[in-house]
């Protein structure tokens, strides 16, 4: 029984980091799209090289939720198997 809970632990983690991950993603993009609007009335190098840098940031962040969403996949399956052995018990 421990282990089930251990586990369902793990799992509301990784899905709290997922969804971390999921609002740092989205607040890039609506930043990198005011940005873009304001770099188009008037390029300037500085704006450039926020959007970049947010871009980057962005991407390092769909990168670590992908990751963290293929574990909470493999945890619940393991959660699940975890579960019918301990009926069987």
């Amino acid at each position: 029984m421990i282990l089930i809970e251990t586990l369902e632990a793990a799992l509301e983690q990784l899905a709290q980091q997922v969804d971390e991950c999921t609002t740092i993603e989205r607040q890039c993009i609506c930043e990198i799209n005011r940005l873009s609007a304001d770099d188009r009335r008037g390029q300037t190098p500085e704006l450039s090289q926020q959007i970049q840098s947010l871009d980057a940031e962005r991407a390092a962040a769909v990168a670590k939720r992908r990751v963290l969403q293929a574990e909470l996949s493999a945890a619940t399956t393991l959660a699940h198997k975890a579960a019918a052995l301990a009926k069987k018990a």
